[in-house]
């Protein structure tokens, strides 16, 4: 695989990333955890950093939810 490459992802293993990305005590990054947990006290409210933050990876991963938006 290319550097940079992403490779499309299956059933089971992007509903255990969506997981992951919902929980913040199982980020590895203790900063990113950090920032989800308290985005209030810098202005981001919660359900704003969850969406940008879920969206990214949805585009990363190639699996958009919104059914117009396509990868």
């Amino acid at each position: 695989m290319k550097l940079n490459e992403m490779r499309n992802m299956k059933e089971p293993n992007y509903s255990k990333l969506r997981s992951v990305l919902r929980d913040p005590r199982l980020y590895g990054d203790p900063i990113m955890r950090v920032f989800a947990e308290k985005s209030d006290l810098v202005g981001v409210p919660a359900n704003t950093y969850n969406m940008v933050h879920e969206g990214f990876w949805d585009l990363y991963c190639m699996k958009p939810t919104t059914p117009d938006l396509s990868s």
